[in-house]
């Protein structure tokens, strides 16, 4: 049995699943179903059998909030099935019901989980009733091994990391088509023509650690000018001040942080009207419930606390995705949404993998995000990697993240606006460094032995090809 989103969702945990289990479906070797969370008006289809969570009756919302992670359902299909094996997809504190059914039904708990943060809060005590943690990135087991170990906790427990797969026969690069659909967007562009503008792109949820107003505010100074520039190549943006009127205003620099030089020599920077910005996010995820939102941005204050009006008092230069809901696009409308796009940028404060970013490496979009947690892992080599100049405090959960430094985000998106040729560069390292994470087929994945289910060496070496695989047990129970 696996646990998690359901695989009828296009993104994030559902997704991840529908393709992780693919594979494991497809052999007919065993019997496979899902216990199926957050299982709302199917966008994908689903290969395999699902029990799902209760649905809302007389609410807007699809879903029981007293059911969202099986509080109310999963005791009794546990029951019902009694499963040898159970894998679980999801945080720490969307396991209390698995936990609870284990103690009452004997199966083996394997739970696949990314870390986004560090060090690792309370919440993450769930690890000691688990018989396998799978990490997705090895900056991921580091952090969960540091966690078993400060608690005298057997991290033997703890699994070779397994990187959430890529379809590339998917997940491709077309310029005519992105051609096309940028063509769509043509009413946007202030009458410029769609090969003339250079479109850039954030695919995320609307979350605080997403960083979304970073790469808006790095975004607006490129497109209004508002930065100045050291002959070495620093950029400098504007920033808010708010000890005067609260407006965007040069940076005092005496000198250039990088080279030294007195600011006398920094350059007024260039306007770049042909520069547009697609967010691809809900605006203010106003439709789910207050215990889903999580934190999130109102996107229009932050475009007017950076001054992003033009003299018809329009939001200039960036497009916002109409789409108030976690659902996102079909896969198949956000691959074309992909393709579109010039550059890809993502100011993480912190990731546990970040699918995105694959996939526009996949769809050969030059791809931007932060040097730290498991996003610098899985870019490395292949994308463009910002240093965080600082840290603070998230609130849901309460960990420490990152803060990029927005000048050199900056720096590096004017870098890419204004060379094709980087552009260019950039993509073949993604697509390079994407095949690193291809899904690979397999006619045998699983095995019988002893009268329980488990995974055998085949299983791990057919399943992908990873460059983070070091054995062939990452999955085998101790």
């Amino acid at each position: 049995m696996v646990i998690g989103d359901s695989p009828c969702i296009p993104t994030g945990s559902g997704k991840l699943i529908r393709d992780m289990f693919k594979i494991c479906h497809e052999s007919n070797d065993y019997d496979f179903v899902q216990f199926a969370w957050w299982h709302q008006i199917p966008m994908e289809k689903s290969r395999w059998p699902l029990i799902v969570t209760k649905r809302a009756e007389g609410q807007n919302y699809a879903v029981d909030r007293e059911d969202k992670y099986g509080e109310k359902t999963l005791m009794s299909t546990v029951e019902l099935l009694r499963p040898n094996l159970v894998i679980a997809v999801g945080d720490p504190w969307m396991m209390d019901s698995i936990i609870a059914a284990k103690q009452k039904v004997d199966f083996r708990l394997v739970w696949y989980s990314v870390v986004d943060g560090a060090p690792l809060n309370s919440e993450w005590y769930r690890l000691k009733s688990v018989d396998k943690v799978i990490p997705a990135t090895e900056w991921g087991r580091l952090q969960m091994r540091r966690y078993f170990e400060d608690r005298d906790l057997p991290f033997e427990k703890i699994g070779e990391p397994i990187p959430h797969p890529i379809d590339v026969g998917k997940y491709t690069p077309n310029k005519t088509v992105g051609m096309k659909v940028k063509e769509t967007l043509a009413s946007n562009f202030d009458g410029m023509a769609a090969e003339d503008v250079v479109l850039m792109i954030t695919v995320c949820r609307n979350q605080f650690r997403k960083g979304i107003p970073y790469a808006m505010q790095a975004f607006w100074a490129i497109r209004s000018g508002q930065y100045s520039k050291c002959p070495c190549g620093y950029v400098s943006v504007w920033k808010l001040d708010m000890h005067q009127d609260g407006r965007m205003s040069p940076a005092n620099h005496l000198y250039c942080p990088e080279c030294g030089k007195p600011s006398s020599h920094f350059e007024a920077g260039t306007a770049h009207p042909e520069f547009y910005f697609y967010l691809h996010t809900p605006q203010e995820e106003i439709k789910l419930p207050p215990e889903a939102r999580g934190s999130f941005f109102h996107l229009n204050d932050v475009m007017r606390a950076l001054g992003m009006k033009d003299h018809l008092n329009k939001f200039s230069g960036i497009l916002v995705s109409e789409r108030n809901s976690v659902q996102g696009l079909s896969e198949r409308d956000l691959i074309q949404v992909y393709r579109a796009a010039d550059i890809f940028v993502l100011p993480t404060m912190g990731e546990g993998w970040g699918q995105p970013l694959t996939e526009a490496m996949a769809c050969g979009i030059p791809t931007v995000t932060t040097n730290a947690t498991s996003s610098a892992e899985v870019v490395e080599g292949g994308g463009v990697l910002v240093d965080p100049i600082d840290w603070c405090f998230d609130t849901s959960p309460t960990y420490p993240r990152v803060v990029i430094d927005v000048n050199k985000l900056a720096r590096e998106l004017l870098h890419l606006e204004e060379d094709p040729d980087h552009r260019s560069i950039i993509s073949e390292k993604g697509l390079a460094k994407v095949a690193e994470y291809e899904l690979v087929k397999t006619n045998k994945s699983f095995c019988q032995r002893g009268g329980k289910l488990e995974f055998n060496s085949g299983f791990e070496a057919g399943f992908c090809r990873y460059y983070l695989f070091r054995h062939n047990n990452a999955f085998r129970l101790k």
